[in-house]
């Protein structure tokens, strides 16, 4: 079904996509993307989209079609092998999806690969109590980059202030923006209270928070929250105290709900791992939540930093 593809990749068939004015939707899924390695430590979410598409009228019969999709990969874009998805391939009969070509071809170039670094500095208090209302922890790290965090919020239009559209051809404008970053502190479940014979790498558990009257006080309310997190509406640029984009100082600030479910909460600085660097390079540890301790290095955004909760209206079993 070729036509459908067409239509879905440049909807008004002029042979233009990845621009602005385009009319085609910028999240069509169609790409090349910086090769993913499994318990790599780092990302580029930078995705190169296809900037024109033509169909090869002497290769393409009854039985298949070519089409050739133009790619500009910027000046100064990564060192990588590049793989390629391209999506909504179908027969006449609607049998298909999408495709995945792994190696596609490599780029070379001079620029750095390293994600932003985090260095924890501070926490306001390592224990906080909640029994009788909600508790501020204000955290304080430090982020390093070499190339500087992304907060160009690069426009090439005039009178625009939306990260829409695309700021070079098949390039996102949204990349070359600012990220907002949040910080959060998680309640780990304690598998040795859930009375499994033995482990089962298939079950995934969480925290259900309950609706209860823990004070006595005839009201009935949420009891046992165990994930909270800082605002998440702010940028890197109003969350920095000191420095700049190359080194600077942060504060979050994370409330501990009143009546939260007490124990050890994981401190998180980037809890999406959202601050990217100007090439867009960004940490990703896709087990960290499995991870010991030990096992995190310094300049990880997973610290084996905890605050403990207190909260003497539940008494939760004693290996919590």
């Amino acid at each position: 079904n070729l036509q459908y593809f067409l239509d879905e990749i440049d909807e008004n068939g002029d042979g233009i996509t990845g621009q602005d004015g385009d009319e085609a939707s910028s999240y069509f899924y169609t790409y090349i993307q910086k090769e993913y390695v499994e318990d790599g430590d780092n990302l580029n979410y930078h995705y190169i989209r296809p900037n024109s598409v033509s169909v090869n009228d002497e290769l393409t019969n009854g039985n298949r079609a070519v089409v050739e999709l133009g790619f500009t990969i910027p000046k100064g874009y990564i060192p990588t092998d590049m793989n390629a998805l391209v999506q909504d391939i179908y027969d006449a009969v609607d049998n298909g999806g999408s495709g995945l070509k792994y190696d596609g071809f490599q780029i070379n170039s001079a620029t750095e690969t390293n994600p932003p670094a985090f260095e924890l500095i501070s926490v306001s208090q390592d224990e906080v109590d909640v029994t009788n209302g909600p508790v501020d922890v204000i955290v304080r790290f430090r982020i390093t980059d070499e190339s500087g965090i992304e907060e160009r919020n690069l426009d090439s239009r005039e009178d625009s202030d939306a990260s829409d559209g695309f700021e070079l051809p098949g390039m996102l404008r949204d990349y070359y923006w600012e990220e907002n970053m949040n910080s959060s502190l998680e309640k780990d479940v304690c598998v040795d209270t859930l009375y499994l014979e033995e482990k089962n790498p298939q079950a995934f558990w969480f925290f259900s928070t309950q609706t209860d009257d823990p004070d006595n006080d005839g009201s009935t309310e949420r009891f046992g929250s165990t994930y909270f997190y800082s605002d998440t509406s702010k940028k890197t640029s109003e969350l920095r105290v000191e420095g700049d984009v190359n080194n600077g100082i942060y504060e979050t600030v994370i409330t501990v709900a009143h009546n939260a479910y007490p124990g050890l909460y994981r401190l998180e600085l980037d809890n999406f791992n959202d601050v990217d660097d100007v090439h867009g390079n960004f940490r990703f540890y896709p087990n960290s939540n499995e991870w010991e301790p030990e096992d995190r290095v310094a300049g990880s955004d997973v610290y084996p930093k905890h605050i403990r909760v207190i909260n003497t209206n539940h008494s939760p079993p004693e290996e919590d």
